[in-house]
């Protein structure tokens, strides 16, 4: 079964600002970026994204987000969380962990003016 997630209008700009600027391979690269960053954080709660507006979210399947390694990130995220996720808190966890990352990573974006300093930032 192939779940799709969608993200915030807000980290959907955010996104395209991103990739415009640096031109990473994918947006899927940049939302792994951010996934990794908010699991850095630890655990994080649900109800940060309980009113999300994703009218005009960005929409991607899990396959494409992570193709073979979702494994570890789903095994990443149960561990955070504590417990075995059925497939439909898995896709909350991770738009969870995408919004907030998102945060992170757009703060050093907007504080750094070139890519090598974007990426020393963020690692």
């Amino acid at each position: 079964m192939s779940y799709r997630i969608k993200t915030s209008t807000i980290t959907a700009e955010n996104l395209a600002k991103i990739q415009n600027k640096y031109h990473f391979s994918t947006r899927a690269a940049i939302l792994r970026i951010c996934i990794s960053l908010s699991l850095k954080e630890g655990d994080i709660s649900l109800e940060s994204i309980e009113n999300l507006d994703t009218k005009l979210g960005f929409d991607i399947s899990l396959q494409t987000l992570f193709g073979n390694e979702e494994v570890y990130y789903r095994c990443m995220i149960n561990y955070l969380v504590g417990k075995k996720l059925d497939d439909n808190e898995y896709s909350d966890y991770v738009v969870a962990h995408i919004e907030r990352g998102m945060t992170l990573l757009y703060g050093d974006f907007v504080i750094t003016h070139s890519l090598k300093e974007f990426i020393e930032k963020i690692v």
